[in-house]
């Protein structure tokens, strides 16, 4: 088990860093070139392995603490029995960034595929992942109440409004013209910022500890997301005007613009 787990860390790691760097590509290179869609692979590739290994991982290490960690075998039982609950607590929190991430990822590239044919969206796999998203958020938001855990409920809450947003988008009754660009794009940035917040949380806040000390550590938790948003939104209005999305509108071939009614 432990040997195991940690080949599965070793992959999650050297895949999140590829995916970090092949983040931005895709978000400085012409949309649709060559450049565009050959890094977005990659990005797509390497964060489905890590959102992937990152549930199994945080799964195993839920189910089976000790075995997962060796190291505690050689802990009283005090100090065990409290890192089995501290290595649970975080288990919990870190499955559902997980998944959030796995959801923000596959949903953005099946919007892309879709395009305006929301029918390709309502999968097993897709509608099933939103759904469990759901139950997770909602169940770390409860830890998190009852438990007084900020970071829990914050978390909880992210991913039950994520879960609505996407399933919202799949199931309301029409679209504005071209909005699928929109959502692609908020959902790919989505994934990237749940990259990065694992990067900070689990990396940057063990080595900037001693700057940030006791609660003030949640920063590295809820900074990326905070930056994030406002980024996306941003850009969400930026596209908007550029690609002129609307409630109705004409799109005439081979032009790519749009013209509003």
């Amino acid at each position: 088990m432990y040997v195991l787990h940690q080949t599965l860390l070793i992959s999650h790691i050297i895949m999140g860093i590829i995916a970090m760097v092949a983040f931005w590509i895709p978000l400085i290179a012409a949309k649709g070139g060559l450049v565009h869609r050959q890094s977005g692979t990659i990005y797509a590739i390497s964060m489905y392995i890590v959102s992937s290994f990152g549930i199994v991982m945080s799964i195993m290490s839920y189910a089976d603490p000790i075995g997962t960690h060796i190291q505690y075998a050689t802990l009283t039982t005090e100090q065990q029995t409290q890192a089995i609950q501290q290595t649970q607590a975080l288990s919990m929190l870190l499955v559902t960034l997980s998944l959030l991430v796995f959801c923000n990822l596959h949903h953005g590239l099946q919007v892309l595929k879709a395009k305006d044919s929301r029918s390709k969206l309502k999968t097993p796999l897709h509608i099933g992942a939103l759904l469990g998203l759901a139950c997770f958020g909602a169940n770390l938001f409860y830890q998190g109440l009852s438990r007084e855990i900020v970071i829990y409920w914050v978390f909880g809450a992210l991913s039950m409004y994520s879960a609505y947003g996407m399933l919202h988008y799949i199931f309301k009754s029409q679209l504005k013209t071209r909005e699928w660009m929109i959502e692609h794009l908020a959902y790919i940035c989505g994934s990237g910022i749940g990259l990065y917040t694992a990067f900070a949380a689990v990396g940057g806040r063990h080595w900037l500890a001693e700057f940030f000390p006791g609660q003030s550590q949640l920063v590295f938790w809820i900074g990326p997301g905070v930056f994030g948003g406002i980024a996306i939104t941003i850009a969400s209005y930026r596209f908007t005007k550029r690609f002129r999305v609307c409630a109705t509108g004409n799109q005439p071939e081979n032009t790519g613009k749009v013209t509003c009614d």
